[in-house]
């Protein structure tokens, strides 16, 4: 509908080859997601692309920007997020924050199918700043691999109580490749 040159898939059911960014947990709002798209050719004028898309969107949703990315192979996604909480952070909440950012590992232990998994969240949390009742993180996920979720973060790093984690308005603020120095 947007006449845009997609390319499709090989095969007995042909579909159009885009990817989207990962899918958002729940209860976490977003203000930027992404999604790849394979095109047969290139685009004359980006900018008409970009319009002709939005309007194909649902009311509310619009196409900000769109760039030409050769395919690369990142190691992963940063994430961004900010988080408004519904009281000023405690100092002993502060001072975990300090504590987690100063280890090397920190191990949690997850529970799913009945299985007991372990996983070292510690490098998946690229930065944590505190700021009176708000806070803004970068976590990093990796293709396939278990990730930290930022509730998981205000749980068992921050040790904010259940009623105020979920009370703490969460947004995704930004996306961007990690590729391992």
């Amino acid at each position: 509908r947007a006449s845009i040159p997609v390319l499709f898939s090989q095969g007995y059911n042909p579909s159009p080859r885009v990817s989207f960014s990962q899918a958002l947990p729940v209860g976490v709002e977003s203000e930027v997601e992404y999604f790849d798209m394979d095109l047969a050719e290139p685009p004359r004028n980006p900018g008409e692309m970009t319009s002709s898309l939005s309007e194909q969107l649902p009311p509310g949703m619009t196409v900000r920007s769109m760039e030409l990315v050769r395919k690369r192979e990142a190691d992963g996604i940063v994430t961004s997020y900010e988080v408004v909480l519904v009281r000023t952070l405690s100092r002993e909440q502060r001072d975990n924050i300090s504590r987690f950012l100063s280890l090397k590992s920190f191990t949690i232990t997850r529970v799913r199918k009945g299985r007991q998994r372990e996983l070292d969240i510690r490098p998946l949390v690229q930065s944590l700043n505190a700021g009176g009742s708000s806070l803004d993180f970068e976590l990093i996920s990796y293709n396939s691999q278990a990730g930290v979720n930022p509730r998981e973060v205000l749980e068992l790093v921050v040790q904010l109580p259940e009623d105020e984690r979920l009370l703490a308005r969460v947004k995704k603020v930004g996306i961007a490749d990690f590729l391992n120095p």
